[in-house]
């Protein structure tokens, strides 16, 4: 869509940079995720999601960035689908050990069942983080065959060869009877 001609467009843009490099304090998380003081302490001692800028002195407060208001988004959302802390904890740290410079949590696509923790392959095959790393089953990408389906069926319908809708003799088998043979009859 076209940019907004009253510059609303360039406001929003200056609004999700402002989002993005903000830092944000333990209060405003707290309001955002609703997520209590004790459980950010424990998840930072934990090692499960820490600020990302550090205090500088005594006193001072611990500031989250986006990504890790993000990251801590995660979490609530694995902790709401029924996934204790341990399996989480012990999940990430799989994850974050075969890992080059990917983070776990802003960028790999992990599913639960509530009692498992999956990341999704890059050839669309989940694997059970917690289970060793042993494939579980493959994704059926109902969108994917979607498009892949309306693709097809474009190019059917514009075969000049295609009869509408009635078979042909080549769309017939060896000896498989024809409309024509059918009506005759």
């Amino acid at each position: 869509p076209a940019a907004p001609v009253d510059g609303s467009g360039e406001k929003n843009n200056l609004v999700v940079l402002f989002m993005v490099y903000a830092a944000y304090t333990a209060a405003d998380v707290k309001r955002v995720l609703r997520v209590s003081q004790r459980r950010l302490d424990y998840w930072d001692e934990a090692g499960i999601v820490s600020p990302s800028v550090r205090a500088s002195g005594k006193g001072t407060q611990r500031r989250y960035t986006f990504q890790d208001l993000l990251r801590l988004s995660v979490v609530v959302k694995l902790r709401q689908t029924g996934l204790s802390l341990q399996r989480i904890r012990k999940g990430l740290d799989v994850l974050r050990r075969g890992a080059t410079d990917a983070d776990p949590l802003l960028d790999d696509y992990l599913i639960t069942d509530g009692r498992t923790m999956f990341r999704r392959l890059k050839n669309d095959e989940l694997e059970d983080v917690l289970g060793g790393g042993q494939l579980s089953f493959s994704v059926v990408a109902v969108g994917k065959l979607c498009e892949e389906l309306r693709g097809k069926v474009l190019q059917l319908t514009r075969d000049p060869t295609r009869t509408r809708g009635r078979p042909t003799r080549a769309d017939a088998g060896a000896g498989a009877p024809t409309l024509a043979t059918r009506n005759r009859r």
